[in-house]
């Protein structure tokens, strides 16, 4: 799952190192895609300090929730089926349908969570920006994060866009996943590749919708209170 979906199995939190560690995961990924890090191995010291272990049972929410949604009859049928709408478009560029179909699951029911009005993101990011960084520091360096500088830096710059509001934005989703496959394949996208994957998205958003909200329902029945 994407940020507001991982968001979404902790709305209710009151802990911002919680809903930080939450999102953790992903977040290292963006800064360094083949990172390995195994809080679990570093779980009796993180517990020593409230908002690391915070942090840790936030981070394990998040392997957890994502370890129940890709077991899931949910994802993997409309993994199967979007790849199917998504390959014609594919054509002359180096995406493997397979993995746009993945990514884009993920980014629709993020959408969804908007375009319900089931989740606050104002409130996500005060959580963000009110995280205690020290210890988020200390975290990093704890699992072995050998660069934390460079991650907070990142992190400052992805709290102040606030770039997941624009999520309730099919283009703006377009855009994003295609970003997310430059990282994966060198290529260069243009405006109908852009549109095209817009209206593909959408449609199949407007066909499916309705079961959206199903797999939240799966996911926070199979998770580990």
């Amino acid at each position: 799952m994407n940020f507001l979906s991982h968001y979404y199995f902790e709305r209710y939190s009151t802990s911002s190192e919680r809903v930080t560690g939450c999102l953790l995961p992903d977040l290292l990924k963006h800064v360094g895609k083949s990172y390995a890090f195994q809080p679990l191995k570093h779980q009796a010291i993180l517990k020593q300090r409230v908002a690391s272990n915070d942090l840790f049972i936030g981070w394990m929410r998040h392997v957890d929730v994502d370890r129940v949604f890709h077991g899931s009859d949910f994802f993997l049928e409309h993994r199967h089926k979007l790849r199917k709408v998504l390959e014609d478009m594919l054509v002359g560029l180096p995406i493997r349908p397979s993995f746009l179909a993945h990514i884009s699951i993920e980014l629709l029911l993020d959408f969804y969570l908007l375009k319900e009005d089931l989740i606050n993101p104002n409130r996500l990011y005060e959580h963000l920006t009110a995280v205690d960084k020290p210890s988020l520091r200390w975290f990093l360096d704890t699992i072995g994060n050998e660069n934390p500088h460079s991650f907070m830096e990142f992190y400052d710059t992805f709290v102040e866009s606030k770039y997941l509001l624009k999520y309730v934005e099919i283009d703006f989703l377009a855009e994003a996943l295609l970003n997310i496959c430059k990282r994966v394949w060198n290529f260069q996208y243009n405006y109908d590749d852009k549109m095209a994957l817009s209206e593909k998205l959408l449609a199949y958003y407007d066909e499916h919708d309705h079961s959206f909200n199903d797999v939240f329902t799966v996911v926070s029945e199979g998770i580990k209170h």
